[in-house]
């Protein structure tokens, strides 16, 4: 009989400091889209932002926040 043994590999177990760096990677993704969209509010023009239903001041006012104040 032949003996069977199981190894498990490093990037199959879980474990917390992965966990926390899928968390960084995500907050980081957050950040960017936040950028992103906020730059492009910034840059439109007053029959888009009517669309969407906000004022040029409360536009300007979003795209001026920092990237990382994403509440």
């Amino acid at each position: 009989m032949m003996a069977t043994h199981i190894v498990s590999s490093p990037c199959l177990v879980p474990s917390y400091n992965n966990l926390g760096l899928r968390r960084i990677w995500r907050m980081v993704g957050a950040m960017l889209q936040a950028h992103r969209t906020r730059r492009l509010l910034g840059e439109m023009d007053a029959r888009l932002l009517a669309d969407i239903g906000t004022s040029r001041a409360e536009a300007t006012t979003e795209a001026n926040r920092p990237f990382w104040d994403i509440r």
